[in-house]
């Protein structure tokens, strides 16, 4: 049980929901900066529940010797109150997994073939939005590398190349997409690269989040998708990936300096103002840091970058004919349009809306 005391207590990192708490230095205004709110149709609320009844079956395809003891593993990892509704991804956005519902649109008629794949592509999307947070806590050593743990990651990998399969087996395409997408995703974690600018910083998640885009872009090749609409809608999933990235650096600042770890607001301060993160006294370290990010004006270009990535994520989601995904991204940046309004004194003209 205290690898589950554990696990109620972890910061999630890349990606994750994950509001902070007002902070002793002046950063409070940035602290509670958040996306909009997306109301869910009924339709959508159903597809929901198939997402989250990805975990339980994941539990059920183990050895029954470990069933009971991941499940409540998973809960305690996905924060899931007990009796109450099984919610693993209360903290993602939407379009996070919407964006199959929204390219499952795109076919003209439905079937059972097609519908199976719809059920398919959520199943696979739950089973990459867990890894991507689960093989960072693993490696960082946040959750210990337990029989149990190594055992729940190992079947959750085998059950999401099952997914790539199944479209695969329908669409050759898929599985050289997929295996892109993961090489992808591996380069990504182990680069050797010395990141030097914000933009390289960004460029770097978009690999690391690569394989969010497997089942969205298996999704689309199995309704015969065209090469170029396809590349929108990776564009458009990756702009919104980095600006839920930059936005949760921006949320976890005072965190992120108190544990040394280089962010965003590192990498958007002039590499002279980089040492900065090596003073070894905490309270001086918050305080020099967040003075020269006031100066440098720093918070607010990551603010203006999240901005502009929502606006590509909803442009590139309307050419590709997402008329519901753009709306869905134009929701979530109508607080970061606001803000850049009422707090940077940004004209609301510049921001498109």
């Amino acid at each position: 049980m205290n690898d589950f005391r554990k696990l109620l207590n972890m910061k999630f990192p890349t990606l994750m929901r994950n509001k902070s708490t007002k902070t002793q230095i002046n950063l409070s205004q940035y602290n509670s900066l958040d996306f909009g709110i997306i109301n869910l149709s009924p339709e959508k609320r159903e597809l929901y529940q198939i997402l989250n009844r990805e975990m339980p079956e994941l539990c059920r395809g183990l050895p029954e010797s470990a069933r009971d003891r991941a499940i409540d593993f998973l809960m305690a990892y996905g924060r899931v109150t007990p009796g109450g509704p099984l919610d693993f991804f209360s903290r993602y956005y939407p379009p996070a997994w919407s964006v199959i519902y929204h390219i499952h649109g795109m076919e003209s008629r439905e079937s059972d073939n097609s519908r199976i794949n719809l059920h398919t592509a959520l199943g696979g999307q739950a089973l990459a939005m867990f890894l991507h947070s689960y093989d960072d806590h693993l490696n960082d050593g946040d959750i210990p590398a337990s029989h149990l743990a190594l055992l729940v990651r190992s079947a959750a990998w085998m059950r999401f190349n099952n997914c790539i399969k199944h479209f695969a087996d329908k669409t050759p395409e898929s599985a050289a997409i997929a295996e892109n997408l993961i090489n992808d995703y591996y380069a990504g974690m182990m680069h050797g690269s010395r990141i030097q600018t914000l933009e390289q910083y960004c460029s770097l998640f978009r690999k690391q989040m690569a394989t969010w885009l497997v089942m969205p872009l298996c999704t689309a090749k199995s309704l015969e998708t065209d090469d170029s609409v396809t590349g929108l809608i990776r564009k458009s999933y990756e702009s919104f990936g980095v600006a839920w990235r930059l936005l949760d650096d921006v949320n976890d600042l005072e965190e992120d300096l108190t544990d040394q770890r280089p962010a965003a607001p590192y990498w958007a301060l002039p590499d002279k103002h980089r040492r900065l993160w090596d003073i070894k006294n905490k309270k001086e370290r918050l305080e020099k840091i967040t003075s020269i990010l006031i100066k440098e004006a720093a918070l607010k270009k990551i603010i203006r970058k999240i901005d502009a990535e929502m606006k590509s994520a909803e442009k590139f989601a309307e050419q590709a004919g997402l008329h519901g995904l753009a709306a869905e991204y134009s929701e979530l940046r109508r607080p970061v349009a606001l803000f850049l309004k009422n707090n940077l004194q940004e004209s609301f003209a510049e921001t498109g809306h």
